[in-house]
């Protein structure tokens, strides 16, 4: 029904309107009930929302802006506020993530320091592919490193062997929820991504939440 045939509504009063209601039938539709062992569904990943989430959906959906928007813009400026870092940039994806933050260690803005095509750069063996997929697109030879069962992740046990003349980076992912062993790799090398160097936040807290790193200049076995 368009505003024309509703007169004395505007476009602001019918908003507020369908987000009234969009609370509404959160509520009364999305309500979670009570476990029921034998009849629930048990998902294998819980999605945690609201009615504020379903309202903020249906707001952001009335602007019809499909890309970067007011909610984004607002969502960086609170996300660096959080990090306390001046400058914060959103992406789609963790995949867009890895290549922005691998892009920042080849920046002229390093120096000496940034990586270069034919640099090598240790990986794991198995994981998703865009973890690899930047390494390539700038010319990295990426050195695979097995996996540690039952974790499936790197197994860093290998990285002295793995380490040569040409190393120059790890570049990690963690594998469906369990973390690498990052504590390991520090001890051999030190090569965490610092946020301070190349403007990457990642989480506060322990350095198992990194997963990017940089060796110094020479570093060998």
């Amino acid at each position: 029904m368009t505003e024309k045939s509703r007169p004395g509504q505007s476009a602001q009063t019918l908003r507020e309107e369908i987000l009234r209601l969009t609370a509404e039938y959160a509520t009364v539709a999305h309500t979670p009930g009570a476990f029921d062992a034998q009849n629930s569904a048990a998902p294998v990943a819980g999605r945690v929302y609201g009615q504020e989430e379903m309202v903020a959906l249906i707001d952001a959906a009335l602007d019809f802006w499909l890309t970067s928007g007011r909610f984004d813009r607002e969502f960086e400026r609170r996300l660096g506020q959080y990090l306390g870092r001046q400058h914060t940039l959103t992406v789609n994806s963790g995949s867009s993530a890895n290549l922005l933050a691998f892009a920042a260690l080849t920046s002229p803005m390093l120096g000496g320091r940034a990586l270069k095509a034919g640099d090598e750069v240790i990986t794991c063996a198995t994981g998703f592919p865009t973890t690899i997929s930047p390494l390539l697109i700038y010319g990295m030879t990426p050195v695979f490193l097995d996996v540690d069962i039952p974790t499936f992740n790197i197994d860093t046990t290998a990285l002295d062997e793995a380490v040569s003349e040409r190393t120059r980076a790890i570049m990690l992912a963690h594998t469906m929820g369990n973390p690498f062993d990052l504590n390991r790799q520090e001890y051999l090398y030190p090569c965490r991504l610092q946020p301070e160097d190349h403007g990457y936040a990642g989480r506060r807290g322990t350095g198992a939440d990194r997963s990017l790193g940089r060796l110094p200049s020479g570093a060998t076995k």
